[in-house]
């Protein structure tokens, strides 16, 4: 993985890098390549939500490694962090009963949306329903423009609990999502 990198950053000035889970893989790049940091656009999924009785939780993809998100986070220049608030909104939300995943299930859809709906069946027998929250993270780092960001001065706790604070790191962290206008891209590019 590290080799492909270091031939991406050789043949490109911008890498965009969609984190869906935790920050592990980023770090072990940028620890052996730390100057790649000023080529690689990475938006992750996890940020500092709102508050729970005063403290604000450890990011799901942090907790996982908070070494790794500690580090990524402290060397990458304003990275950008998508909300869990946004994330997982209910307009996200693929119920089993969804009519969205009986379409991607009809023997007249492209063969490759049968994987995708055996995928989400099978992680809504396990969760008891799917999110677009990936698909949503992707369409960010790609540069399409559902969710909005603005900057804030984030500081990075040793357990990767991110707060609000003035003397921490700037990045770019998500206000608003276009939620309907994703999903009308994300169905129109399944064609479903």
């Amino acid at each position: 993985m590290i080799a492909t990198i270091v031939e991406l950053c050789e043949s490109t000035r911008l890498i965009r890098w969609a984190g869906l889970g935790p920050m592990s893989n980023l770090t072990a790049v940028i620890s052996r390549l730390p100057e790649i940091t000023d080529q690689v656009m990475v938006t992750q999924l996890g940020g500092p939500p709102g508050g729970h009785r005063g403290k604000t939780p450890v990011p799901e993809n942090f907790r996982v490694d908070p070494t790794s998100a500690g580090l990524a986070l402290r060397a990458l220049h304003t990275p950008r962090l998508i909300l869990g608030d946004h994330t997982d909104s209910d307009a996200l939300r693929i119920p089993p009963n969804s009519p969205r995943l009986r379409a991607l299930e009809r023997p007249t859809a492209p063969p490759w949306t049968q994987l995708l709906a055996t995928h989400l069946r099978a992680w809504s027998a396990r969760e008891s329903i799917a999110w677009m929250r990936h698909a949503l993270v992707l369409s960010a780092a790609l540069g399409l423009p559902f969710v909005a960001f603005h900057t804030e001065r984030i500081e990075i706790h040793p357990n990767a609990r991110l707060g609000h604070a003035n003397h921490g790191r700037p990045m770019q962290v998500s206000s608003t999502v276009d939620h309907s206008a994703f999903l009308s891209w994300t169905y129109g590019a399944l064609r479903v």
